[in-house]
């Protein structure tokens, strides 16, 4: 928690700039710092803690010769996955799983720590693969 650490964000947002700084592909953002309370959604960033949320926008837009595909794809996400992952590393982070990361299920089980209370409700609603997609794709979690 914050109060308890108060030096873990600022220590978060230096690990967020050393890593987009020390990148192949240097990219210059400003990044937005959002805290949020405590929420009870099991798969929420901020499930049962305050969060500080730390926001790296990467606009793709063409630059050059490169088209948007191959600056999202060989660039921004490339990018945006070695930012998440120190994060999760050095401060037990958790993405926002409603924009890009490229968490697995090792990942879900440890960082999430409602993620089994979460999958039992989510496999007998899923039993027709409704509420399949990449993210579940992604987690081998899909019907």
């Amino acid at each position: 928690m914050i109060r308890e650490r108060p030096f873990l964000v600022a220590d978060a947002i230096g690990a967020t700039i050393r890593t987009t700084r020390s990148d192949d592909s240097f990219y210059a953002v400003t990044l937005g710092i959002r805290f949020v309370a405590p929420s009870e959604q099991f798969l929420s960033a901020e499930y049962d803690r305050l969060t500080a949320m730390v926001e790296v926008p990467f606009p793709v837009k063409t630059a050059g010769d490169l088209d948007t595909e191959t600056l999202r794809d060989d660039y921004a996400k490339p990018g945006l996955a070695r930012i998440q992952r120190r994060l999760i590393e050095s401060f037990d982070g958790r993405p926002h799983l409603g924009k890009y990361n490229d968490l697995n299920f090792a990942d879900m089980t440890r960082l999430f720590p409602k993620f089994g209370s979460w999958l039992a409700v989510y496999g007998p609603l899923n039993e027709f693969g409704t509420f399949n997609d990449g993210f579940t794709d992604q987690l081998g979690t899909s019907n």
